[in-house]
């Protein structure tokens, strides 16, 4: 499976299925959240060390 950049921080995966994963950024550039999208729901992904 592969992701597809649409923009800097959004991405969608070639799989088939409707699903996209968008990174939430600070002020530094580093990522504080992460979401989801599948099937038009909209998940926050923590994320984990």
């Amino acid at each position: 499976m592969q992701a597809q950049a649409e923009s800097s921080t959004k991405f969608f995966l070639e799989d088939g299925i409707d699903r996209q994963i968008e990174f939430v950024l600070d002020m530094e550039g580093k990522v504080i959240k992460t979401w989801l999208y599948r099937g038009g729901a909209k998940t926050k992904r923590i994320k984990t060390k």
